[in-house]
């Protein structure tokens, strides 16, 4: 038996809250989310929570019944553990021993997390009885701060693979089972999944932290990530968007969705220079027809026409420098074009070799161009293989419009001057 008093009651709380929580603040945020989840408190609700947690914590007032429920839900703790002030819990000396995946990831405490990173038994690698990993937590919970502590830990790690698409890979000790299905049995494998599933798992588990990073603005887990060059999809464009690799549709599922390009197209100066940039990618991780020696392959984000649509609707105030900086890239892209053009002709009037005629392809479903010239081994002049950008919306504004439609000038220019027009 135990006797309520509202002093131990908030003293406890006050204790959960600072285990569990950054600030007092982001658990009554999560208070009020946990009862509305359709909706975002504003400042005259996460206030009056404040003041009456602020109450609770102090023991001048009591904790109400519809408190309880959230309340345990949210700290992982009983009803009787709250009431009797954490004295009805056999356990409860035993700090470590209440460490969960689903607490740990949940928190905002850099201290619970050390605590359970320097743990003995390593429980932060293995999945809890739901099979549940601290990191399929993380993600759940959009806890960026406690994904950010796992990658300087090293529990995760991004790196390129050693697979031909080049893309992004994710490296971690955490382990999730996967079951696979034998008819009527179900087996649980830890350690011997096959070289798809490894794949398909490390994939989508780099594109759910990509997805944070971008919607918390954080450059340098978007620099890590290389966020712009993924999905790996964006390697095989042309004849190999029917996926030559053997692996199945589950290649292009994680995907930037229009959610994820709208935090990019509202985000900060940082965050859309690095997905407006242009970027190089070597003959290894670039697997196209005609992948001559000789050829330059620089490409913009995958997604730049959608991108750049919802900067235009969303009336982004680094569209005019964007707008240009493509505009550039797409006269590059031109030019070079029309330089391998004049080439063409020059060397087969001199020796009247065929092979030397001109060959430029265009993939409609990615903008990719692809210039396929037979170039004499002396000479200094490189096909391109490149993304180009459009856009299909207008803006309000004038000079924003004028920028639009020179952008797809050049453009429908160079798509105009391909020899082949490619689903």
């Amino acid at each position: 038996m135990y006797e309520i008093k509202n002093e131990q009651i908030g003293s406890y709380l006050s204790k959960l809250i600072e285990q569990n929580y950054s600030s007092t603040r982001q658990f009554c945020i999560d208070c009020l989310k946990f009862t509305n989840k359709d909706n975002e408190p504003n400042e005259t609700e996460i206030k009056n929570m404040e003041n009456r947690l602020s109450q609770i914590k102090k023991g001048t007032k009591s904790i109400q019944i519809y408190d309880l429920p959230i309340f345990t839900e949210i700290l992982r703790v009983s009803c009787e553990q709250i009431l009797s002030g954490g004295k009805n819990n056999h356990v409860n000396n035993d700090y470590e021993s209440r460490l969960t995946n689903y607490s740990v990831a949940k928190s905002k405490n850099k201290r619970i997390w050390k605590d359970y990173v320097d743990r003995p038994d390593n429980a932060i690698c293995n999945p809890d009885e739901f099979g549940r990993t601290v990191l399929d937590y993380a993600i759940e919970f959009d806890n960026e701060g406690f994904i950010r502590f796992l990658l300087d830990n090293e529990y995760i790690w991004f790196h390129s693979t050693n697979y031909s698409d080049g893309a992004l890979d994710i490296g971690t000790v955490i382990v999730r089972p996967v079951v696979e299905d034998l008819g009527d049995h179900n087996i649980c494998i830890k350690n011997t999944i096959d070289r798809v599933d490894i794949l398909r798992l490390r994939k989508q588990l780099g594109m759910y932290i990509i997805k944070i990073a971008i919607r918390h603005k954080d450059i340098a887990i978007i620099e890590e990530s290389k966020a712009r060059d993924v999905p790996e999809k964006w390697w095989y464009f042309g004849p190999y968007q029917h996926n030559t690799s053997g692996y199945g549709d589950w290649h292009y599922k994680e995907e930037y969705t229009k959610e994820v390009l709208k935090s990019i197209a509202t985000s900060n100066a940082k965050v859309i220079e690095y997905f407006t940039d242009e970027f190089e990618k070597d003959s290894k991780n670039c697997q196209m027809t005609g992948n001559f020696d000789n050829t330059v392959r620089i490409f913009v984000f995958p997604y730049i026409s959608q991108l750049l649509d919802l900067m235009v609707e969303n009336n982004s105030k680094y569209l005019k420098k964007t707008l240009e900086k493509l505009i550039k890239h797409n006269k590059n892209i031109e030019k070079n074009i029309i330089d391998l053009a004049t080439y063409a002709k020059e060397i087969y009037k001199q020796t009247g070799w065929k092979k030397y005629v001109e060959e430029i392809n265009f993939y409609r479903g990615t903008n990719v161009v692809q210039t396929m010239y037979y170039t004499l081994i002396n000479d200094d002049i490189k096909n391109v293989i490149s993304n180009i950008a459009v856009v299909s919306v207008r803006s309000s504004d004038p000079e924003i419009n004028r920028l639009i439609d020179e952008l797809n000038d050049v453009y429908n220019n160079i798509k105009s001057m391909c020899t082949s027009i490619r689903d």
